[in-house]
């Protein structure tokens, strides 16, 4: 039996592939976490976001395949960075 996963080095299906496109074209902007973007079925949907114009920005603790493409880089762990980031929404929810 194999898990409905897709394993480094497999390819992912069709119909997921056609699926991450038409989101990335609905989207805002992308924001990635905690990747190298090594796979390029990952760094593909970097690619087409560039593309279509979209914002992009990265959290991650090292260098990643992107990091010339994007809008805007923070380095660290994700963890710390996305609850600093509440935090200030937080804070700036009570003070509304």
């Amino acid at each position: 039996m194999k898990p409905d996963i897709v394993f480094f080095g497999d390819n992912v299906p069709h119909d997921k592939v056609q699926n991450v496109k038409a989101n990335v074209e609905s989207l805002d902007a992308l924001l990635i976490l905690g990747t190298t973007l090594t796979t390029f079925s990952a760094y593909r949907i970097v690619l087409q976001a560039v593309d279509a114009k979209k914002s992009i920005a990265i959290v991650n603790i090292g260098k990643t395949r992107a990091d010339e493409l994007i809008n805007l880089r923070i380095e660290g762990r994700c963890g710390d960075i996305l609850s600093k980031i509440w935090q200030l929404n937080v804070s700036k929810d009570s003070i509304r």
